[in-house]
């Protein structure tokens, strides 16, 4: 039975990127912008109005990404690519999507050498027609000479056997055995690190090395050496870099282009000024013309080994590009700066031969520099796409297009597309169509709140302000009249142009006594009209009688309740009018019925000449409707606890959509049902399943009207017609905030509310030219994304965790804790605490603060823990109303509430709990309590109730037993579903163990390695309505229930952006098709080196997936290489979250 993880959006960190000619098999080469991301490659074109890009080509790989390079061997026509991934190069074919066409070689670095390499993050160096390299994390370079063919169609040969994937035979090698050398400054020292190297090709037999790298005091070196191709690949295994040959920076530079002008130099670019240096062996000598006056022009070094240096004041370059490298008189350079500046600088030089006509000197005239109009923000890196039109990659924006007028001194913006955020906490609301939030950002300037959610587009049309006053509790259309009846009194409207009027044109007909229950033209045309003392027909009393519930049908017949009875046509019927909460009438062709709810959760369904019906839904009557479609009648319910049900032929569906009491609005063709926290659209078909169901993204009104085929909403004094769209669709909002947001939180009984943790950095009072954290408490509405509160913290306190204080009663006996009153429960599921660190002069302050909400946002802060010195980095709330804080230590606080004093109290109630480092995740469990120590491992404990309490100490903490560590990696992401397990580590590796007291054991076989680095694992909650723990343990023994054949477990979301989920899968239909599809792609699989844990029979050639982390996006692609579409298909359907 596997876990099935999916990729909801992928993470979209920028690896490198450059323009290539591709066949996109139009049978014609057009330039492609290859963008190396996270783990997949795409190739985008110029769009035709030269104002955008269009995606053309997307390859995913499911590894990670290090550097990516375009690699044109001799004799071929077509570009290949060489990525460096996790411990290998891969040599990929640009010709098909498919994942196992277009790997040609994987090129293993640890097959040839003793240890564990990995390849530096870009450090590919490609030099097509003899070699490609890579530095590796040991310090070496290992270096792959390439196969010389014979004939010049040889790799093309190469590439075909390749594709027949006979991996039990060998295979054309398109590499010779690779060679390593060690980088050091001289024979036997330790070898430096190295930032960027590159290769400048010289002649057949030599290949020279630009190499710029940092000493341990991280001043910068730059220095070639030359590689003897043919000599020394059987004489030497190690490198020194050329004698006197080295050059050091006195600050951090990097490389603008290597090489530059055609193999004649390097240029830097540094915080002070520009740099360009000579390469002695094509051009020996580099100076500055006779006559030149630039005072910010000179030349520095030794002697030996001069470098030009044109300088500026605090330029402060964060990328740059030339324009035209192969010009041999005059480089242009774009550069970008870190504020967004963006300038223009022009090397003129000229090269003078020596005797014999061989390049001698570079003498630079002149260097000068032009700052264009216009900005570009959070520039990372740049690349020239065509004649003046650039690619920009950004933090902020992602991929962006810009041009520049060289004659005007201008930038123009022409595209931008939304980076992707790092995420830093995923919330998701327990409802039945579920609102899925992620926030984050990048630095402590950027934040930003992404929700997704199913919903219908929609607009408000003709909003007009009335002189209402808020609470309106009914309201009719008669003809081109709103009548509306508020808590006091009861106003008509007539429409006009600009606005709706009081008017008194229908008080001949509405002069009636008693309160107006209902209000509805027969079908004779008459008005009818129910009052609490009778029943009107166009203002006179037809009928006397006290009523206390009364409507009408579409037609004008009556249904109303006296004090002791329910009168609906000739019947009568007894009922305790004390109890009734609602009424609903149905009348359409035959159909004929009354439902009546109560207070206590019943309904009462009345149909003439039958028995009456009783159904039980245990909580409050909101509001009832009947509607027929296809001939048969459903009843729609609704309750005061925001719970929805359908009932067709004793048939009953349920839906959460908050925790509001529920009203229903027929629309002919759907159903609106909304409360306070929101507005949602049912569709039902012709035989009453419900086809969409999605949110309608509006502030809930007080009231929605459906007359005269328009829909009208009714709030706030205003009355507006709403338009919806047909197309259910997946809606993203995304709200950018100036500070970074570090946690949100969903509440229990407001579900329209989230709250958000937020912090910037501002100048220290304390401390010269250091920061202080400033977080803030921010209550934003989730229908209108507006900031309806905000609550401040001193400066110089940063929030660390955020936890909700839901009231739990499931292990209350075991800490011997008496049950608190409702009161106080319902107030804890709507509290929240916070935990505090504090950069202040003592560092002494509350480590805990507790705040309370209402439903319009209020915070309020109810508690404080008194201080301890105690660093806090994560909390979780445990039992009846204990809260477990974690970080330097770990202990226990209990919430209280004096009755004498009217306020809460927090308490230390255990001893501190000393980890082996710093605790990052405490997280309860039942009666257990997992900490996790970020360097070390995880154990579980149980909290008991000492037999002598010390004072406010009365529970000590008991280890369970040890459960596992990462491998000596951080653990970055910890949540529980149940009692079922899931962690992350710092290499993007996820597994799954039992955390329960019947102890399973580890779930999975063997872990997962996701391509990206995850910051948060949250379990989502409403899956628990579909299963209890013990039937979770079922499926975890392998024991099966026939009534779950998947469960949605855990969201993820990672540091790149990236949100994944993962299910329980245990549908047969699914887990045949995945075993068929892996069962025949074993070759490609192997070949491939597929990540994903399989076990794999070579004798037998069969596959289990049984206890694994099954990578759906990988298999759907394996799925699609043989032309079919069944996983794909099942995969969203048992995987959705939405």
């Amino acid at each position: 039975m596997p876990l099935v993880i999916k990729r909801l959006n992928r993470p979209n960190n920028f690896i490198e990127a450059f323009v290539i000619p591709v066949n996109l098999g139009n049978g014609a080469k057009e330039d492609c912008l290859v963008v190396g991301k996270r783990d997949v490659v795409e190739l985008y074109t110029l769009h035709e109005d030269l104002k955008s890009l269009v995606l053309r080509k997307t390859i995913p790989l499911f590894e990670l990404i290090l550097d990516i390079k375009p690699f044109l061997p001799i004799g071929c026509t077509d570009y290949w690519l060489a990525v460096s991934v996790d411990t290998d190069i891969l040599i990929l074919s640009l010709e098909d999507n498919n994942r196992f066409d277009i790997i040609i070689e994987r090129l293993p670095l640890n097959k040839e050498f003793e240890g564990a390499r990995n390849p530096e993050t870009r450090s590919l160096c490609v030099e097509s027609s003899k070699f490609l390299s890579t530095l590796t994390s040991d310090g070496s370079v290992v270096i792959y000479p390439v196969n010389r063919p014979k004939n010049l169609d040889n790799f093309e040969k190469a590439q075909d056997l390749q594709r027949s994937f006979n991996w039990t035979q060998g295979k054309v090698k398109l590499f010779k055995d690779p060679v390593s050398f060690t980088l050091s400054m001289s024979h036997g020292r330790t070898c430096l690190p190295v930032d960027c190297i590159d290769a400048v090709h010289e002649d057949n037999t030599h290949v020279t090395f630009s190499v710029l790298y940092h000493d341990e005091l991280y001043e910068y070196h730059h220095s070639y050496f030359t590689w003897d191709t043919e000599y020394c690949l059987e004489q030497f295994d190690e490198l020194d870099f050329e004698a006197n040959d080295g050059i050091r920076f006195r600050e951090k530079v990097s490389p603008i282009a290597l090489p530059f002008c055609i193999n004649m130099g390097t240029l830097f670019v540094g915080k002070s000024g520009l740099y360009l240096r000579n390469y002695k062996r094509v051009v020996p000598h580099i100076t500055i013309s006779v006559g030149n006056k630039d005072k910010d022009l000179s030349v520095i070094g030794l002697s030996h080994n001069p470098v030009v240096k044109k300088k500026y004041k605090k330029l402060e370059i964060s990328t740059a590009v030339v324009i035209n490298p192969n010009d041999v008189k005059c480089t242009r350079i774009i550069l970008i700066s870190k504020k967004g500046d963006v300038y223009l600088t022009e090397l003129k030089f000229h090269i003078a031969n020596d005797d014999s006509g061989y390049p001698d000197t570079i003498e630079v005239q002149s260097w000068t520099t032009h700052k264009l109009q216009g900005k570009l923000y959070n520039a990372q890196r740049v690349v020239k796409l065509k004649d003046n039109i650039f690619a920009v990659q950004s933090r902020q924006r992602g991929l962006g297009l810009f041009s520049i007028d060289m004659e005007q001194l201008r930038l123009t913006e022409l595209f931008n597309e939304k980076a992707l955020s790092a995420v830093l906490d995923i919330s998701m609301t327990n409802t039945t169509v579920p609102k899925i939030q992620a926030v984050g950002g990048g630095p402590v300037t950027e934040g930003i709140i992404s929700t997704w959610y199913k919903g219908f587009q929609s607009k408000m049309l003709n909003e007009r302000k009335t002189a209402l006053e808020p609470g309106i509790l009914n309201c009719w259309s008669i003809d081109d009249y709103f009548l509306v009846k508020q808590l006091d009194s009861t106003v008509i409207l007539k429409q006009t142009n600009r606005t709706f009027e009081e008017t008194h044109d229908l008080d001949a007909v509405l002069d009636v006594d008693g309160e107006i229950l209902d209000v509805q033209r027969n079908s004779s045309g008459n008005l009818m009209c129910i009052t609490t003392k009778g029943i009107y027909q166009d203002g006179v009393r037809i009928q006397a009688v006290d009523v206390v519930h009364g409507v009408f049908s579409q037609y004008g017949n009556a249904v109303y309740c006296t004090s002791k009875s329910i009168y609906f046509r000739s019947h009568h019927y007894r009922v305790n009018i004390d109890e009734v909460s609602c009424l609903s009438y149905l009348e359409q062709g035959t159909t004929s019925l009354v439902c009546v709810g109560d207070w206590k959760g019943d309904v009462k369904v009345i149909i003439p000449d039958k028995p009456t019906q009783k159904l039980s839904f245990g909580t409050a009557i909101s509001s009832i409707l009947g509607k027929v479609i296809g001939g048969e009648t459903m009843m729609l319910i609704g309750t005061s606890h925001g719970d929805l049900y359908t009932i067709r032929n004793g048939e009953r569906n349920k839906w959460n959509i908050g925790s509001s009491p529920v009203s229903l609005t027929d629309c002919d063709d759907f159903v609106l049902v909304y409360n306070a926290e929101c507005v949602l659209k049912f569709v039902f078909d012709d035989t009453w399943n419900c086809s969409a169901r999605g949110y309608i993204q509006i502030t809930p009104p007080e009231l929605i009207k459906y007359t005269n085929g328009q829909i009208w909403t009714l709030s706030d004094g205003a009355i507006g017609v709403l338009h919806i769209d047909k197309e259910l669709m997946t809606l993203k909002h995304e709200l950018q905030l100036p500070r970074l947001v570090r946690k949100c939180i969903k509440f229990k009984n407001f579900m329209n509310l989230s709250l958000f943790v937020t912090l910037t950095q501002l100048p220290s009072k304390l401390y010269e030219d250091e920061l202080d954290f400033q977080c803030q408490l921010e209550v934003i509405e989730n229908n209108t994304f507006k900031t309806v509160s905000t609550y401040k913290l001193p400066r110089g306190v940063e929030v660390t965790d955020a936890v909700n204080l839901a009231y739990r009663n499931d292990v209350i006996s075991t800490m011997n804790e008496p049950p608190i009153n409702f009161g106080v429960e319902s107030f804890l599921s709507q509290c929240f605490a916070i935990s505090c660190l504090h950069h202040t002069e003592d560092m002494k302050g509350s480590p805990i603060e507790i705040f309370s909400v209402d439903q319009d946002g209020k915070l309020e802060r109810i508690a404080t823990a008194p201080s301890s010195g105690i660093q806090y980095y994560c909390l979780t709330s445990h039992a009846n109303r204990l809260l477990i804080a974690g970080g330097t230590r770990v202990c226990a606080y209990q919430i209280d509430y004096s009755l004498e004093h009217s306020k809460f109290t927090l308490q230390r109630v255990t001893e501190f709990l000393r980890p082996e480092h710093y605790t990052s995740h405490v997280t309860s469990v039942g009666p257990d309590v997992i900490i996790t120590d970020a360097l070390a491992s995880t154990k579980y404990y149980k909290l008991e109730v000492l037999d002598e309490p010390d004072n406010e100490v009365f529970l000590r903490w008991v280890n369970v037993e040890y459960a596992y560590g990462f491998n000596n990696m951080f653990t970055v992401a910890l949540d529980v579903f149940y009692d079922l397990e899931l962690g992350a580590d710092s290499y993007g590796g996820i597994g799954t163990g039992s955390a329960g007291a019947d102890r399973l054991g580890v779930y999975s076989n063997a872990g997962y390695v996701l391509p990206d680095e995850i910051n948060v694992i949250k379990a989502i909650e409403r899956s628990k309505a579909l299963i209890s723990q013990k039937d979770l343990h079922r499926l975890m023994e392998d024991k099966g229930l026939k009534h779950i054949e998947s469960i949605p477990l855990f969201l993820l979301g990672s540091a790149s952006g990236g949100m994944y989920s993962l299910t329980f899968i245990q549908s047969q239909e699914v887990i045949e098709a995945t075993r068929a599809i892996l069962e025949s792609k074993v070759q490609e699989i192997v070949y491939a080196g597929w990540k994903c844990e399989t076990l794999f029979d070579y004798e037998t050639g069969e596959v289990t997936t049984d206890g694994y982390i099954i990578d759906g996006d990988l298999v759907e692609m394996l799925e699609k290489s043989l032309g079919g579409s069944l996983l794909s298909n099942l995969f969203e359907r048992h995987c959705s979250l939405l």
